[in-house]
């Protein structure tokens, strides 16, 4: 019913269109050893073939609306593009990073300069950016962040000390030459393949070198040192945006994908922004509806963060455990109050977002469980604290049966290399006598699963 109403019959009966509902299922698949130009030209393949199915059905049916043939014909587009961007994750990454050949890139680029709008239409168009502005950023971005550069690119916008041309372009030659360093030991790589792959920034790097150890340039830093943690949240969302220097976007298309760091940043961080990243966010963005999404969100963990916690004790002291050498004595140390309880672990971490998924599904089974001998035990992996606690105060993991440990780092490490943790979340089921029964235990989300599994447990 409705406006749309047309438009969803069309779109429902082609969906049934025996052609275009057996090729529809066809997902393309590549491996690593097809060049990207076989690739790319099996999708050009797979592309016309739709478009041949789509021909035989408007023949058949000429009467379709202006709509549903705008909204296929974007979609096969789109589909294209997202799966040609896909291929990215075929690339090498780390040390000595890959990337296309100009004939792909500028294919994509041709396909991104179609982009049909609006661009929420569909979701591929979604994938689509996520993938390509991605790369492109991948390409400028670097994986260090060094203090005193980002006072003084600060300084800079602030026009409060100017840098002239080849400074900037040393200071990104510094930045990946220290890159292609770290990444390359990091890698295992020899020196002289790092020095050859560094070679092209040598000149640069000495430049900034002679810049940044100037007395003048350090007493300068050194006034604006409190600005650092700052200047350190705002290099991280400009690497997400760093696409758009080279790359043109219309204004609302780079006013929402702005949008969407901002708030991704405030998800991962399950925090709210900082007062000068906020002012940041507003300095870029203007539109009414984007900047009441992000402030809106900020009134949320703005309460999270003022929210009393509900039955504190469950987030224990670790202070005393820094000193702490021995695995196996940490361990039994954190486990033996709750001998004669089962006892359910969960190694997570407030950046990996699987692990807050599952988290969310955990309070009606903590619930459930609440007047049985069953613990659940949380060891938050390199999390910062005012996050840590955010998360645990959304998710209502808190109460008699709940324990949270953010140990230091150091212990931590210590725990996941004794049980060989590479993957998170990880959960581990410990019996009545502190023995571990199953290290790769039920997720939350397999609820029937865990419960059955700590009941079996208590009944031992």
């Amino acid at each position: 019913m409705g406006k749309n109403a047309r438009l969803h019959t069309e779109l429902r009966n082609y969906a049934l269109y025996p052609p275009n509902k057996e090729y529809s299922i066809y997902v393309p698949y590549y491996d690593k050893t097809m060049s990207h130009e076989e690739f790319m030209q099996k999708l050009e393949d797979i592309y016309k073939t739709k478009v041949n199915i789509l021909k035989g059905y408007t023949d058949k049916y000429p009467s379709l609306s202006d709509r549903f043939m705008q909204y296929i014909q974007s979609d096969y587009t789109m589909d294209l593009a997202s799966y040609l961007m896909q291929r990215r994750f075929a690339l090498r990454r780390g040390f000595n990073k890959e990337f296309f050949d100009k004939p792909y890139t500028d294919y994509v680029d041709s396909l991104y300069n179609r982009l049909p709008q609006p661009y929420t239409l569909q979701r591929n168009i979604s994938s689509f950016l996520r993938d390509y502005l991605g790369y492109y950023n991948s390409m400028f971005s670097t994986a260090i962040t060094l203090s005193n550069i980002e006072v003084l690119r600060y300084l800079d916008q602030k026009q409060i000390h100017s840098l002239n041309k080849q400074q900037k372009e040393d200071l990104l030659a510094y930045e990946h030459a220290i890159d292609l360093s770290i990444l390359g030991r990091h890698y295992g790589k020899d020196s002289l393949e790092i020095d050859s792959l560094a070679l092209p920034y040598k000149e640069g790097m000495l430049r900034t070198n002679e810049l940044l150890n100037d007395s003048s340039i350090l007493h300068l830093c050194q006034q604006y040192q409190s600005l650092i943690p700052f200047l350190m949240d705002k290099k991280r969302i400009d690497e997400q945006l760093i696409c758009f220097e080279q790359i043109e976007a219309s204004p609302i298309l780079k006013e929402w994908i702005t949008t969407k760091t901002f708030y991704n940043n405030m998800e991962y961080n399950r925090k709210e922004l900082d007062e000068n990243i906020l002012e940041y966010f507003k300095q870029l963005v203007t539109h009414k509806e984007f900047r009441s999404t992000i402030m809106d969100r900020q009134k949320t963990y703005i309460a999270l963060s003022k929210q009393e916690m509900n039955y504190p004790e469950s987030l224990k002291e670790t202070a005393h455990l820094k000193d702490s050498n021995d695995a196996d004595e940490l361990w039994h140390t954190l486990i033996a109050p709750y001998k004669g309880k089962v006892i359910y672990v969960d190694i997570w971490g407030t950046w990996c977002s699987p692990c807050k998924r599952e988290m969310q599904l955990v309070a009606p089974i903590k619930d459930e469980m609440q007047n049985k001998d069953v613990i659940f035990m949380y060891f938050a992996s390199n999390s910062p604290e005012a996050t840590w606690k955010n998360c645990i105060k959304e998710f209502r993991l808190t109460g008699p049966n709940i324990v949270h440990y953010n140990l230091p780092q150091k212990q931590q490490q210590m725990l996941e290399q004794k049980f060989s943790i590479n993957s998170f979340p990880t959960y581990i089921l410990i019996d009545k006598d502190g023995n571990i029964t199953d290290m790769k235990a039920p997720s939350p989300s397999r609820k029937a699963e865990l419960i059955n599994r700590c009941n079996e447990l208590l009944t031992k």
